[in-house]
């Protein structure tokens, strides 16, 4: 009853309480963070990862839900790929995740953003920015902008035969 009105008395909850579903789905209707206080099995549950996160924008950020799932959850392809738009929450997804080149660049098709938060030995791995500009010219931009390295960029396309 009590989670109902206040999602956050999750965290004054019995274990059972927090490992009921039910009970976890009502608190983070009115509290998505109430995820926090939710049981590790729960916070391995799909429905409740898409129910708080949701619910969060209208809310809190999505990415403080997200690092709050298991990595069962923070590697799902189609649950990152649902939530891009929140691109903090690249810094929670799991090291699998930010290592397969192929995911990443389907995320830069339409996320070019992304690429801040790529591992640093893909930032410098010519072939794969070769790629990632490829997919999506802004994500070289953002990355050399954001350094700012606006001749290096120049530079860049100049030796790849692109105008700026």
């Amino acid at each position: 009853q009590a989670v109902q009105e206040n999602g956050g008395a999750l965290q004054w909850a019995s274990d059972e309480l927090q490992n009921n579903k039910d009970i976890v789905l009502e608190a983070i209707k009115t509290f998505p963070l109430a995820v926090y206080f939710a049981s590790d099995d729960l916070k391995n549950d799909l429905d409740i990862a898409k129910a708080a996160l949701n619910l969060s924008p209208k809310i809190t950020r999505t990415a403080d839900i997200f690092g709050y799932f298991s990595s069962k959850i923070r590697g799902n392809k189609e649950l990152i790929l649902t939530y891009a738009t929140h691109y903090f929450i690249f810094s929670h997804i799991t090291r699998e995740i930010k290592s397969d080149k192929a995911f990443i660049l389907s995320l830069l098709q339409d996320h070019p953003e992304f690429i801040l938060y790529i591992y640093r030995s893909l930032k410098t791995d010519e072939e794969f920015l070769e790629k990632a500009f490829e997919t999506n010219p802004e994500t070289l931009i953002i990355l050399l902008m954001k350094r700012g390295r606006s001749s290096e960029l120049r530079h860049w396309l100049e030796q790849r035969n692109h105008n700026l």
